[in-house]
């Protein structure tokens, strides 16, 4: 999960991941988890010593339980919302401010905040605390903020070619010599020939790799202890791909490792040309000295075919049936039935970037969302559609409308006492107007 803003809106740790919103945890945060998560990724840290990237990773940190805002920090805050507990710093988030996996200003720091309870898994969890540790440096590597959505890769065609670049990459992990340097000459075809037949997918897409998948990659190089575990991590993500519900704003979590870790064999200091925009990709196929990819499908089908082109292809299509289905019921659910629409001019949202839907031209439906805005704090666990144009978002319309907290299916509202309910433009819908 992350907390998301609209491109023109710069916000440290924008966007996209692979992690849910975690649940209202039973128990407080554990002070002592807490200690040895901190001491355990700052010796991660240590041993790389800030080399990786130049500069030291190591920063506050900010545990929050996403269901009762108690936050445990690292350090303390300018307002003395945290006070010491410990060797730590303990108190409760303004509910302005939405818990999620990101990096933020507040307090008068710039904090990585990650979601208890943290992974079990030991490197899984220094992955997480890593990339959010790298978001919070990203603007001072001259590494642009950015989220774009990425809708097409909810189409059959986008992520069969995805799934078939992911396990090319993959192959070219656990190879050498020229069995590698084929694996990544089919990689680049299959992206090659996805990205030519979508236009402006080049461009999209490679700005998330460059945002979540520099951070991931950062993650699982630091978090391991060696190049075979890291290979095995990057692997795993690739087997697991299939069970995502959704790439549009997640893919970037398994591209970004695979590259980065081909690029560190091929051009170690590959991290040093990354000004400019340049593309992961290419920058792979000029270390490794191939030629430009054909681009065309017909020239692929044969490579693909070794990589479970159709099973994946058969896969799809039961997919895209399933998912038609979905679309229908999301167009009743926040379009064509009753709704109330609030509108938006500075949010702070967050959501569930493995519960992204893409709605047509009308928006992007998000699940786990939680928007905090002059009105006040919506939390939509079922989800709320967001304008393509980020200027309005919509929920069923209210079932209960009487004083300042307003419910309706699968959402509440904390209104401020400054806003109120106003009919809509459709029988049994609202919206939310400034009162005069």
């Amino acid at each position: 999960m992350r907390r998301l803003l609209p491109p023109s809106v710069l916000v440290l740790g924008l966007a996209i991941g692979t992690l849910t919103i975690a649940t209202p945890a039973v128990a407080a945060i554990s002070r002592p988890e807490a200690e040895r998560a901190v001491a355990d990724v700052r010796e991660a840290l240590a041993r790389d010593g800030g080399k990786l990237w130049g500069v030291d990773l190591r920063g506050p940190i900010l545990f929050v339980d996403a269901g009762t805002h108690e936050a445990v920090g690292t350090d303390p805050d300018s307002a003395g919302i945290l006070t010491r507990d410990g060797t730590l710093f303990a108190g409760k988030l303004p509910a302005e401010i939405n818990p999620s996996n990101t990096a933020l200003r507040w307090g008068g720091r710039r904090w990585s905040m990650v979601l208890w309870p943290l992974p079990e898994d030991a490197v899984l969890r220094r992955t997480v605390l890593i990339h959010e540790l790298w978001h919070r440096v990203q603007t001072d590597l001259h590494l642009p903020v950015t989220g774009p959505n990425n809708a097409h890769l909810d189409t059959p065609d986008a992520r069969l070619w995805l799934q078939l670049e992911w396990r090319a990459l993959a192959a070219g992990l656990e190879r050498s010599g020229d069995a590698r340097k084929q694996a990544i000459a089919d990689a680049l075809a299959f992206r090659a020939v996805r990205r030519s037949e979508i236009p402006g997918s080049a461009a999209e897409e490679s700005a998330l790799e460059r945002h979540e998948g520099l951070a991931e990659y950062t993650g699982v190089r630091l978090a391991s202890a060696s190049a075979a575990e890291r290979i095995v991590y990057a692997q795993r993500a690739v087997a697991r791909s299939s069970s995502r519900p959704s790439f549009v704003r997640s893919f970037a979590y398994v591209s970004g490792p695979l590259y980065g870790l081909l690029l560190d064999d091929a051009r170690p200091d590959w991290r040093t040309a990354l000004a400019g925009g340049a593309d992961l990709g290419e920058l792979l196929r000029v270390a490794t000295a191939l030629p430009p990819p054909d681009s065309s499908a017909r020239a692929a089908e044969p490579r693909a075919a070794g990589y479970g082109r159709d099973s994946l292809r058969a896969a799809e299509r039961e997919r895209e049936r399933r998912r038609q289905e979905r679309l229908a019921g999301l167009k009743r659910r926040f379009v064509e039935g009753p709704t109330l629409r609030l509108p938006l001019r500075s949010p702070n949202v967050s959501f569930d970037p493995n519960r992204s839907q893409p709605l047509d031209t009308l928006g992007t439906v998000y699940g786990n969302l939680r928007i905090s805005e002059s009105w006040g704090v919506l939390e939509a666990p079922e989800g709320g559609l967001i304008a393509a144009n980020w200027m309005e978002a919509t929920v069923p319309a209210p079932t209960v409308t009487a004083g300042d907290t307003l419910r309706g299916p699968g959402w509440t509202l904390a209104m401020r006492p400054e806003w109120t309910l106003a009919p809509g433009g459709a029988p049994g819908s609202w919206q939310l107007s400034a009162k005069k």
